[in-house]
């Protein structure tokens, strides 16, 4: 434990957000009971008992994805939260994750990976606004700046977007004794809409991992160093399932192997039963199938008549990794958004 004069310091770790006017409202289990004051009133702060529930009301909203009146900011209109002792905004970074030649205004046909490296020795961080901050040194190597390198793949995590955390903070003092965990709120990481998955730069498709940045504006009395903390993402706790995208399918009747070896479209030239998802970063309906024509095989268009619209695929890593077992995490109260 941190202690002054062999008491237990007391240190106010909790963080606040604010609606677009600036104005903080702390809810309790009782909806007639909460607290409503300007994310700058630090007297108002000071008086929030100790141990008030301090829930937002935007942790529970699910309705849409509208924020000018959520509680979603700090001071300053900055997506973020306020306290104290404490504050928080919300970063990322690029990763290289596509690449998609343009032909004049277009995409050209194909959108491959882009499995080229280059030498690196940092990764950039970026407020949400784009606005740089530093550059994070890594160990220097040849490396795809995406997931496909264990380094950034292990330190550039990112967050779930829309998914409350709760973090909390621990101090220690000189002789390395922490103090409890002081809990500094539940916090609703932004959305696809205010925080963008992806992103094109030319040729290229980035996705943006979404961090954290905690400032800590005062320490407590014996304190040299903190950790920040936060309890596990459960299945049991969560608040999104899973989140991806969705894609039509289309019924695909090229037979890709027939009883001579050679491609075509099915027996007797009739239609297969088979269907396929279109590609997600899917925005033409070019050169997606296969057909024999003379002696070379040729990609031809979807027919858009083969594009359906009573059936989609959704792509995501739960359900691209656990598959089947999947269907376990759809219950009760579950819905698309």
């Amino acid at each position: 434990m941190i202690y002054d004069n062999d008491d237990l310091v007391e240190y106010d770790a909790r963080v606040y957000r604010a609606n677009a006017n600036n104005y903080v409202r702390l809810e309790t289990a009782n909806p007639d009971d909460y607290e409503y004051f300007s994310i700058t009133d630090y007297d108002a702060m000071r008086k929030i008992p100790r141990h008030h529930d301090c829930i937002n009301p935007y942790n529970a909203a699910r309705s849409s994805f509208e924020q000018p009146t959520e509680y979603v900011y700090g001071e300053g209109n900055k997506l973020g939260g306020n306290g104290l002792n404490i504050s928080y905004s919300f970063i990322n970074t690029e990763l290289n994750e596509t690449y998609s030649p343009l032909t004049g205004v277009e995409l050209a046909n194909n959108v491959g990976l882009d499995v080229s490296g280059f030498t690196t020795n940092s990764m950039p961080i970026y407020e949400l606004n784009g606005s740089k901050i530093y550059d994070r040194p890594i160990t220097s190597a040849y490396r795809q700046r995406n997931y496909a390198d264990p380094i950034i793949a292990s330190l550039f995590k990112s967050y779930q977007r829309d998914e409350v955390y709760r973090f909390g903070i621990v101090f220690y003092n000189s002789k390395f004794i922490a103090s409890p965990v002081l809990w500094i709120g539940d916090i609703r990481m932004p959305n696809l809409v205010t925080a963008p998955l992806l992103t094109q730069f030319g040729s290229y498709w980035y996705s943006k991992p979404i961090g954290i940045k905690f400032t800590v504006k005062n320490f407590p009395i014996d304190a040299v160093s903190y950790e920040i903390v936060r309890c596990d993402r459960t299945e049991k706790d969560r608040t999104i399932v899973s989140q991806g995208v969705i894609t039509p399918i289309h019924n695909y009747k090229i037979v890709e192997t027939s009883d001579t070896g050679e491609i075509g479209r099915g027996e007797s030239n009739k239609d297969t039963n088979e269907y396929r998802p279109m590609p997600f970063l899917h925005t033409k309906r070019r050169g997606l199938v296969i057909e024999r024509s003379g002696a070379g095989v040729v990609g031809r268009k979807i027919d858009e008549e083969d594009i359906t619209d009573n059936y989609w695929r959704f792509i995501s890593p739960e359900v691209c990794f656990n598959g089947e077992k999947t269907e376990a995490l759809f219950k009760d109260n579950i819905y698309l958004r």
